[in-house]
Protein backbone atom coordinates (compact mmCIF):
# COMPACT_ATOMS: atom_id res chain seq x y z
CA UNK A 1 0.00 0.00 0.00
CA UNK A 2 3.00 2.63 1.04
CA UNK A 3 4.59 1.44 -2.59
CA UNK A 4 1.11 2.15 -4.31
CA UNK A 5 0.77 5.44 -2.67
CA UNK A 6 4.53 6.55 -3.32
CA UNK A 7 4.19 5.76 -6.90
CA UNK A 8 0.54 7.70 -7.22
CA UNK A 9 2.48 10.59 -5.48
CA UNK A 10 5.36 10.15 -8.11
CA UNK A 11 3.15 10.44 -10.87
CA UNK A 12 1.56 13.42 -10.17
CA UNK A 13 4.33 15.16 -9.90
CA UNK A 14 4.34 16.54 -13.23
CA UNK A 15 0.89 17.33 -13.05
CA UNK A 16 1.39 19.79 -10.29
CA UNK A 17 4.73 21.48 -12.35
CA UNK A 18 2.05 21.87 -14.94
CA UNK A 19 -0.65 23.12 -13.10
CA UNK A 20 2.13 25.80 -11.58
CA UNK A 21 3.49 26.61 -15.00
CA UNK A 22 0.11 27.49 -16.35
CA UNK A 23 -1.33 29.28 -13.14
CA UNK A 24 1.89 31.22 -12.87
CA UNK A 25 1.51 32.36 -16.86
CA UNK A 26 -2.11 33.33 -16.43
CA UNK A 27 -1.68 35.54 -13.46
CA UNK A 28 1.13 37.25 -14.84
CA UNK A 29 -1.20 38.03 -18.29
CA UNK A 30 -3.82 39.41 -16.59
CA UNK A 31 -3.98 43.07 -16.94
CA UNK A 32 -3.02 45.29 -14.62
CA UNK A 33 0.22 44.12 -12.28
CA UNK A 34 0.50 44.67 -7.96
CA UNK A 35 2.36 48.21 -8.86
CA UNK A 36 -0.82 49.56 -10.87
CA UNK A 37 -2.37 50.77 -7.93
CA UNK A 38 0.65 52.99 -7.50
CA UNK A 39 0.69 54.59 -10.57
CA UNK A 40 -2.51 56.45 -10.39
CA UNK A 41 -0.89 58.26 -7.01
CA UNK A 42 0.89 61.46 -8.45
CA UNK A 43 3.15 61.97 -5.92
CA UNK A 44 4.76 58.24 -7.17
CA UNK A 45 7.49 58.63 -9.55
CA UNK A 46 8.11 56.16 -12.57
CA UNK A 47 12.14 55.71 -11.07
CA UNK A 48 9.90 54.78 -7.50
CA UNK A 49 7.65 52.32 -9.38
CA UNK A 50 11.10 50.99 -11.36
CA UNK A 51 12.81 50.60 -8.17
CA UNK A 52 9.75 48.53 -6.91
CA UNK A 53 9.31 46.05 -9.34
CA UNK A 54 13.13 45.51 -9.23
CA UNK A 55 12.56 44.65 -5.24
CA UNK A 56 9.59 42.70 -6.21
CA UNK A 57 11.45 40.84 -9.02
CA UNK A 58 9.37 41.96 -11.73
CA UNK A 59 11.74 43.48 -14.43
CA UNK A 60 13.20 39.83 -14.33
CA UNK A 61 11.67 37.62 -17.38
CA UNK A 62 8.96 35.67 -16.58
CA UNK A 63 11.20 31.87 -16.84
CA UNK A 64 13.46 33.88 -14.50
CA UNK A 65 10.62 34.75 -12.18
CA UNK A 66 8.86 31.29 -12.22
CA UNK A 67 12.21 29.09 -11.76
CA UNK A 68 12.72 31.83 -8.69
CA UNK A 69 8.73 31.25 -7.21
CA UNK A 70 9.23 27.53 -7.64
CA UNK A 71 12.03 26.80 -5.95
CA UNK A 72 10.78 28.80 -3.08
CA UNK A 73 7.66 27.21 -3.12
CA UNK A 74 9.47 24.10 -2.50
CA UNK A 75 11.33 25.33 0.26
CA UNK A 76 8.83 27.36 1.57
CA UNK A 77 9.76 30.69 1.32
CA UNK A 78 6.79 31.73 -0.31
CA UNK A 79 7.96 35.03 -0.30
CA UNK A 80 6.08 38.45 1.00
CA UNK A 81 2.82 39.71 0.58
CA UNK A 82 3.07 42.80 -1.86
CA UNK A 83 0.13 44.21 0.83
CA UNK A 84 1.57 44.85 3.80
CA UNK A 85 5.02 43.05 3.45
CA UNK A 86 4.42 40.10 5.76
CA UNK A 87 5.68 36.59 4.83
CA UNK A 88 3.18 34.75 2.76
CA UNK A 89 3.30 32.12 4.61
CA UNK A 90 2.46 33.89 7.78
CA UNK A 91 -0.23 34.81 6.51
CA UNK A 92 -1.98 31.36 4.72
CA UNK A 93 -0.81 29.84 8.06
CA UNK A 94 -3.09 31.55 10.11
CA UNK A 95 -6.42 31.75 8.32
CA UNK A 96 -6.22 27.57 8.11
CA UNK A 97 -7.96 27.47 11.34
CA UNK A 98 -10.55 29.62 10.61
CA UNK A 99 -10.96 27.64 7.37
CA UNK A 100 -10.55 24.36 8.81
CA UNK A 101 -13.04 25.23 11.32
CA UNK A 102 -15.93 25.81 8.90
CA UNK A 103 -15.26 22.84 6.25
CA UNK A 104 -14.94 20.60 9.13
CA UNK A 105 -18.50 21.34 10.19
CA UNK A 106 -19.85 21.38 6.99
CA UNK A 107 -17.99 18.44 6.35
CA UNK A 108 -19.60 16.45 9.52
CA UNK A 109 -23.37 18.01 9.00
CA UNK A 110 -22.86 17.11 5.05
CA UNK A 111 -22.35 13.75 6.00
CA UNK A 112 -24.78 13.25 8.84
CA UNK A 113 -27.69 14.89 6.42
CA UNK A 114 -26.48 12.74 3.45
CA UNK A 115 -26.88 9.48 5.53
CA UNK A 116 -29.99 10.67 7.48
CA UNK A 117 -31.95 11.43 4.06
CA UNK A 118 -30.26 8.29 1.95
CA UNK A 119 -31.09 5.76 3.82
CA UNK A 120 -34.97 6.37 4.56
CA UNK A 121 -35.71 7.44 1.05
CA UNK A 122 -33.70 4.78 -0.44
CA UNK A 123 -35.47 1.91 2.07
CA UNK A 124 -39.16 3.53 1.26
CA UNK A 125 -38.13 4.24 -2.42
CA UNK A 126 -41.38 5.78 -4.53
CA UNK A 127 -42.71 7.20 -1.34
CA UNK A 128 -43.22 10.34 -0.31
CA UNK A 129 -40.42 11.23 2.06
CA UNK A 130 -38.42 9.66 -1.79
CA UNK A 131 -40.31 12.51 -3.58
CA UNK A 132 -39.86 15.33 -1.70
CA UNK A 133 -36.00 14.53 -0.34
CA UNK A 134 -35.76 14.39 -4.41
CA UNK A 135 -37.39 17.72 -4.91
CA UNK A 136 -35.22 19.65 -1.99
CA UNK A 137 -32.16 17.76 -3.69
CA UNK A 138 -33.25 19.11 -7.01
CA UNK A 139 -33.39 22.38 -5.72
CA UNK A 140 -30.22 22.74 -3.57
CA UNK A 141 -28.27 21.32 -6.28
CA UNK A 142 -29.57 24.15 -8.53
CA UNK A 143 -29.09 26.76 -5.90
CA UNK A 144 -26.31 29.15 -6.12
CA UNK A 145 -24.66 29.41 -2.82
CA UNK A 146 -23.17 33.21 -2.56
CA UNK A 147 -27.54 33.32 -3.04
CA UNK A 148 -28.09 30.71 -0.55
CA UNK A 149 -26.02 32.37 2.05
CA UNK A 150 -27.70 36.19 1.37
CA UNK A 151 -31.22 34.12 1.83
CA UNK A 152 -30.14 33.17 5.32
CA UNK A 153 -29.02 36.22 6.50
CA UNK A 154 -32.12 38.05 6.08
CA UNK A 155 -34.01 35.94 7.47
CA UNK A 156 -32.04 34.28 10.00
CA UNK A 157 -29.73 37.40 10.84
CA UNK A 158 -31.89 40.51 9.87
CA UNK A 159 -35.72 39.08 9.83
CA UNK A 160 -35.45 36.92 12.58
CA UNK A 161 -32.19 38.32 14.64
CA UNK A 162 -31.78 34.70 15.74
CA UNK A 163 -27.85 34.54 14.08
CA UNK A 164 -25.00 36.93 14.05
CA UNK A 165 -24.92 37.50 9.93
CA UNK A 166 -21.38 37.95 9.69
CA UNK A 167 -17.86 37.10 10.85
CA UNK A 168 -16.38 34.11 13.21
CA UNK A 169 -17.02 36.03 16.73
CA UNK A 170 -18.70 38.89 18.39
CA UNK A 171 -15.87 41.80 19.29
CA UNK A 172 -14.65 41.36 22.58
CA UNK A 173 -16.02 38.05 22.69
CA UNK A 174 -14.54 34.45 22.21
CA UNK A 175 -16.65 32.09 24.29
CA UNK A 176 -17.44 28.82 22.36
CA UNK A 177 -21.15 29.44 22.29
CA UNK A 178 -20.58 32.61 20.56
CA UNK A 179 -18.36 30.61 18.16
CA UNK A 180 -20.70 28.34 16.98
CA UNK A 181 -23.12 30.80 16.88
CA UNK A 182 -21.08 32.61 14.30
CA UNK A 183 -20.64 28.94 12.58
CA UNK A 184 -24.13 27.69 12.03
CA UNK A 185 -25.16 29.80 9.17
CA UNK A 186 -21.99 29.98 6.50
CA UNK A 187 -21.59 25.73 7.56
CA UNK A 188 -25.29 25.23 7.08
CA UNK A 189 -25.14 26.46 3.43
CA UNK A 190 -21.63 24.37 2.02
CA UNK A 191 -23.63 21.48 3.93
CA UNK A 192 -26.44 21.40 2.70
CA UNK A 193 -25.65 22.52 -1.31
CA UNK A 194 -22.93 19.71 -0.69
CA UNK A 195 -25.23 16.98 1.03
CA UNK A 196 -28.12 17.89 -2.07
CA UNK A 197 -25.93 15.98 -4.32
CA UNK A 198 -24.02 13.33 -1.78
CA UNK A 199 -27.96 12.30 -0.46
CA UNK A 200 -28.91 11.29 -4.02
CA UNK A 201 -25.61 9.56 -4.77
CA UNK A 202 -26.06 7.73 -1.28
CA UNK A 203 -29.90 6.76 -2.11
CA UNK A 204 -28.52 5.26 -5.56
CA UNK A 205 -25.72 2.84 -4.37
CA UNK A 206 -28.38 1.65 -1.38
CA UNK A 207 -30.84 0.96 -4.06
CA UNK A 208 -28.62 -0.78 -6.04
CA UNK A 209 -27.15 -2.66 -3.18
CA UNK A 210 -30.69 -3.38 -1.68
CA UNK A 211 -31.12 -5.12 -4.79
CA UNK A 212 -28.34 -7.86 -4.95
CA UNK A 213 -28.73 -11.54 -4.38
CA UNK A 214 -26.56 -11.30 -0.93
CA UNK A 215 -29.62 -8.94 0.26
CA UNK A 216 -32.59 -10.81 -1.31
CA UNK A 217 -30.96 -13.78 0.71
CA UNK A 218 -30.67 -12.30 3.81
CA UNK A 219 -34.36 -11.16 3.78
CA UNK A 220 -35.32 -14.95 2.64
CA UNK A 221 -33.27 -15.52 6.08
CA UNK A 222 -36.02 -13.83 7.81
CA UNK A 223 -33.21 -10.55 9.16
CA UNK A 224 -35.03 -7.67 9.92
CA UNK A 225 -35.36 -5.07 7.64
CA UNK A 226 -32.81 -2.67 9.01
CA UNK A 227 -30.15 -5.22 10.13
CA UNK A 228 -30.19 -6.05 5.99
CA UNK A 229 -29.36 -2.00 5.37
CA UNK A 230 -27.21 -1.17 8.04
CA UNK A 231 -25.50 -4.38 7.43
CA UNK A 232 -25.59 -5.10 3.81
CA UNK A 233 -26.83 -2.60 1.83
CA UNK A 234 -25.49 0.57 3.57
CA UNK A 235 -21.77 -1.36 4.01
CA UNK A 236 -21.95 -2.15 0.34
CA UNK A 237 -22.89 1.40 -0.68
CA UNK A 238 -20.33 2.94 1.54
CA UNK A 239 -17.57 1.82 -0.38
CA UNK A 240 -17.81 4.23 -3.40
CA UNK A 241 -19.50 6.68 -1.23
CA UNK A 242 -16.81 7.43 0.40
CA UNK A 243 -14.66 7.79 -2.69
CA UNK A 244 -17.19 10.78 -4.31
CA UNK A 245 -17.48 12.27 -0.65
CA UNK A 246 -13.26 12.71 -0.69
CA UNK A 247 -13.09 13.83 -4.30
CA UNK A 248 -15.84 16.45 -3.35
CA UNK A 249 -14.35 17.88 -0.94
CA UNK A 250 -12.23 19.44 -3.34
CA UNK A 251 -15.23 20.99 -4.31
CA UNK A 252 -16.08 21.74 -0.91
CA UNK A 253 -13.42 24.21 -0.83
CA UNK A 254 -14.43 26.02 -3.89
CA UNK A 255 -17.47 26.63 -2.93
CA UNK A 256 -16.11 27.81 0.76
CA UNK A 257 -14.07 30.66 -1.24
CA UNK A 258 -17.57 32.72 -2.21
CA UNK A 259 -19.38 31.09 1.38
CA UNK A 260 -16.27 33.04 3.37
CA UNK A 261 -17.04 35.84 1.31
CA UNK A 262 -20.68 36.41 1.78
CA UNK A 263 -20.29 36.01 5.60
CA UNK A 264 -17.27 37.24 6.18
CA UNK A 265 -15.50 34.94 7.43
CA UNK A 266 -11.65 34.87 8.31
CA UNK A 267 -10.26 32.50 6.34
CA UNK A 268 -8.31 31.28 3.33
CA UNK A 269 -11.38 32.50 0.92
CA UNK A 270 -11.37 35.51 1.86
CA UNK A 271 -8.04 35.81 1.74
CA UNK A 272 -7.93 35.16 -1.63
CA UNK A 273 -10.47 37.20 -2.63
CA UNK A 274 -8.47 40.57 -0.88
CA UNK A 275 -5.48 39.21 -2.47
CA UNK A 276 -7.30 38.90 -5.92
CA UNK A 277 -8.84 42.57 -5.91
CA UNK A 278 -5.01 44.06 -4.83
CA UNK A 279 -3.39 41.83 -7.31
CA UNK A 280 -0.81 40.07 -4.84
CA UNK A 281 0.87 38.03 -6.72
CA UNK A 282 2.61 35.96 -4.34
CA UNK A 283 -0.24 35.28 -2.20
CA UNK A 284 -2.06 34.20 -4.92
CA UNK A 285 0.18 31.86 -6.75
CA UNK A 286 0.92 30.33 -3.08
CA UNK A 287 -3.19 30.01 -2.70
CA UNK A 288 -3.79 28.60 -6.13
CA UNK A 289 -0.68 26.26 -5.95
CA UNK A 290 -1.69 24.74 -2.33
CA UNK A 291 -4.90 24.31 -3.37
CA UNK A 292 -4.01 22.13 -6.06
CA UNK A 293 -1.98 20.61 -4.08
CA UNK A 294 -4.71 19.71 -1.54
CA UNK A 295 -6.71 18.35 -4.74
CA UNK A 296 -4.26 15.99 -6.07
CA UNK A 297 -3.88 14.71 -2.09
CA UNK A 298 -7.54 13.91 -1.64
CA UNK A 299 -7.44 12.26 -4.99
CA UNK A 300 -5.12 10.07 -3.77
CA UNK A 301 -6.31 9.98 -0.34
CA UNK A 302 -9.31 8.31 -2.19
CA UNK A 303 -7.26 5.58 -4.45
CA UNK A 304 -5.62 4.34 -1.43
CA UNK A 305 -9.22 4.52 0.98
CA UNK A 306 -11.25 2.58 -1.46
CA UNK A 307 -8.30 -0.55 -1.60
CA UNK A 308 -8.12 0.07 1.71
CA UNK A 309 -12.07 -0.80 2.62
CA UNK A 310 -12.59 -3.08 -0.76
CA UNK A 311 -10.47 -6.33 -0.59
CA UNK A 312 -11.51 -6.85 -4.29
CA UNK A 313 -9.27 -3.77 -5.30
CA UNK A 314 -6.23 -4.98 -3.94
CA UNK A 315 -7.18 -8.99 -5.03
CA UNK A 316 -7.58 -7.83 -8.58
CA UNK A 317 -3.94 -5.98 -8.22
CA UNK A 318 -2.20 -9.06 -6.62
CA UNK A 319 -1.63 -6.60 -3.09
CA UNK A 320 -2.19 -8.12 0.39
Amino acid sequence: MWRYAAARAAAVTPLLLLISVIVFGLIHAVPGGPVEMFLSNPNVRPEDVARLEAALGLDRPLPVQYAAWLRGFVTGEWGYSITDGRPVLQRVLERVPASAELLGASLLVALLVSLGIAVPAAARAGGWFDRGTTAAAVAGVSLPSFWFGLVLQLVFAVGLGWLPSAGRSSFGAASLGDRLEHLVLPATVLALLHAASWSRYLRAAVLSALAQPFVISARARGIPEYRVIARHALRNAALPFVTVVLLDAAIVVSGAVVTESVFAWPGLGSLFTESLARRDYPVLMAFLMAAAVGVVALNLLADVTYRVIDPRVRAVSGEQ
